[in-house]
């Protein structure tokens, strides 16, 4: 496949289409939002595109990345079929949408190498928690994985569990806690 061919948000001699929605895909697209393209992104499309997959089951693969990515990229990944990228951001919603997160099933977003040269080491994903927040409340049904720094700022990522058992017990743990807190239940352990 040329080049050309391989940048979704632009029509080439070799295809008209601007968008993931002019495609027509028919199975749901795995987006991946990163900085740069790298060796990281390529390792991550191999498995995906196994030989042993079939072509009928490959779910389209979009790389969202912020600046064009180098020749020796591109020249690896045009041999794997339905992979495409775009040039944008996640924190542009026009961006989003041109490379079809309505159509997607997955979104990976790659924490930025930008954000790792932080002031603060907490602060590193400060970005990254408020993009995946923000996808979160916008796109309700998108499965996100994301990347972060320091495992201690998985606490101000929210989700919605999916397992309706592991749902059940976190219920079950908070109102555990809560009348663990309430006086009356104090005064009585105060009294044994």
């Amino acid at each position: 496949m040329p080049f050309c061919c391989l940048r979704m948000d632009k029509a080439c001699p070799h295809t008209v289409f601007e968008d993931a929605r002019s495609y027509g895909f028919k199975n749901k697209l795995i987006i991946v939002s990163a900085e740069s393209a790298g060796n990281g992104l390529y390792n991550f499309i191999v498995p995906l595109r196994a030989y042993y997959r079939p072509r009928k089951e490959l779910n389209p693969i979009v790389l969202l990345l912020e600046s064009i990515p180098e020749a020796d990229f591109l020249e690896a990944i045009c041999w794997f079929p339905m992979v495409f990228y775009t040039v944008g951001s996640i924190d542009n919603l026009d961006s989003l949408l041109r490379c079809g997160v309505t159509f997607a099933d997955t979104m990976v977003v790659v924490d930025k190498e930008s954000s790792m040269i932080a002031e603060e080491d907490y602060m590193a994903d400060a970005k990254t928690i408020v993009n995946v927040q923000t996808l979160f409340r916008l796109f309700p049904a998108l499965s996100i994985i994301t990347e972060l720094t320091h495992p201690a700022n998985m606490r101000f990522m929210q989700f919605k569990v999916k397992d309706h058992y592991s749902l059940a017990l976190s219920k079950l743990e908070k109102v555990k806690a809560t009348y663990l807190q309430t006086p009356h239940f104090l005064s009585r352990m105060e009294k044994q």
